[in-house]
């Protein structure tokens, strides 16, 4: 039988069966190269009112970020990624775009969640403001208290989907899986009122069922830092503009900075180009650079070569 797990620990395997959540034993010896994910789908054997771990199953995709060259692993076997951003002092364009960036790597179907709209009253502007930034995106203005709005984004799921939840501390994540379960089972944090952040209320990666529409939600903690490898094709579609005008810039491999030529820096001395998008754009392609470069270097006195080398990277720009 199929299970899906709640838990990422081998020592303590917590999973849902036909939408009950269930503990499993594990009397299988595992080996170095193996580990459990929340979304994993493992095989288990029912022996009297127990279940037992039998194999864990191949996974579709895996959710990682990069830290010192290495992965992070989060979730697996994920349909749909919610991305949270409230409107109000929290609002970070920024971040958002590397949320975006993040989750278009791994699959395709992925929103963004404009919560507590009703605080706003300028949503428009918001909403344009972002795709101005973000290429083809798909777009929710969200309130906890407007049921039209819970109503719509019911209506894109599917059973049983697994959905992420990824955005800031304080954005409305807990509130809002407490709406779709029908009782208050996360706490929610409070936000301060001086910048509209929150605290962490959640700790670490959780798995709930939502009955009414037979869906798997992984809550996840707000995330402070996201690495992130570009996709080359998510950068040439949400980057077009950028990757058209550098064909006419004088070097090939012009960076954009320094460079004598430059037919970007061209374009945003003209009103043509956002210059926060060409920041972001240098940003995910230095840290590619970076991540390559911290995979060769792993032992301490290679690190510090690596360090140098970062350095006189940063001279020459």
């Amino acid at each position: 039988m199929k299970v899906i797990c709640a838990s990422h620990n081998f020592n303590d395997i917590k999973g849902y069966f036909n939408g009950e959540l269930i503990n499993v034993i594990n009397q299988k010896k595992m080996h170095d190269n193996e580990f459990l994910l929340v979304g994993d789908y493992i095989d288990c054997e029912k022996r009297q009112n127990d279940f037992y771990l039998i194999n864990v199953l191949p996974r579709k995709n895996e959710l990682f970020r990069k830290k010192n060259g290495k992965k992070q692993y989060l979730a697996s076997n994920i349909d749909f990624i919610i991305i949270f951003m409230p409107l109000n002092l929290d609002f970070n364009m920024n971040k958002l775009e590397r949320y975006y960036s993040f989750s278009k790597q791994f699959i395709d179907n992925v929103i963004i969640l404009l919560t507590k709209s009703d605080l706003c009253d300028n949503i428009i502007d918001f909403i344009d403001h972002i795709k101005k930034r973000i290429n083809n995106c798909k777009i929710y203005p969200f309130s906890i208290y407007n049921e039209n709005d819970i109503i719509k984004l019911k209506e894109l799921f599917v059973e049983n989907q697994v959905i992420y939840l990824l955005g800031n501390s304080g954005a409305g994540k807990s509130s809002f899986i407490n709406k779709l379960l029908g009782k208050k089972i996360i706490k929610e944090g409070i936000v301060r009122k001086k910048d509209d952040k929150g605290k962490h209320t959640t700790s670490t990666r959780q798995m709930y069922f939502i009955p009414e529409q037979k869906v798997y939600i992984i809550d996840n903690p707000g995330i402070r830092m996201i690495n992130i490898s570009p996709n080359l094709e998510y950068l040439q579609d949400n980057y077009s503009d950028i990757f058209e005008l550098q064909k006419k810039c004088k070097f090939r491999n012009c960076k954009h900075k320094t460079e004598p030529g430059c037919a970007v820096k061209e374009a945003i001395m003209n009103g043509k180009l956002d210059y926060q998008m060409l920041f972001n754009y240098n940003r995910l392609m230095e840290e590619e650079e970076d991540n390559n470069l911290k995979k060769l270097f792993t032992a301490k006195s290679e690190y510090i070569l690596y360090k140098k080398l970062k350095a006189n990277k940063k001279r020459n720009l």
